[in-house]
């Protein structure tokens, strides 16, 4: 009775962690969402930072780190009239350390 009950347990929180994972790989399904958080990835920086190295629309981008801040991925802090993002979520320095063995590093 106990291993069914367990078994439970451990389905529902499969269930969760695929659910969490699959909205990730949603985000990282855009390549410009992608960029960003590759740009974030090497750093702290400001939206015309990550504009210039992203090479996205000041809009877009803005418009998707709103939605990234929202899923807590990234995080942001204001400096005076800047605002500086950076990765919130710990997982993602690893799933991005991992993307740099696999595809190279995302600087280039």
């Amino acid at each position: 009775m106990a291993e069914k009950k367990y078994g439970a347990v451990v389905g529902k929180k499969m269930a969760n962690n695929c659910l969490v994972a699959s909205k990730l790989f949603k985000t990282l399904s855009s390549p410009l969402r992608l960029k960003i958080l590759c740009v974030l990835f090497q750093g702290e920086k400001t939206v015309s930072q990550i504009e210039e190295e992203s090479e996205g629309s000041q809009s877009q981008i803005s418009q998707f780190l709103k939605r990234m801040e929202y899923e807590h991925l990234v995080a942001c802090r204001r400096d005076g009239k800047y605002i500086y993002y950076r990765l919130a979520d710990k997982k993602l320095f690893t799933l991005f350390e991992t993307l740099n063995r696999l595809f190279g590093p995302s600087e280039e």
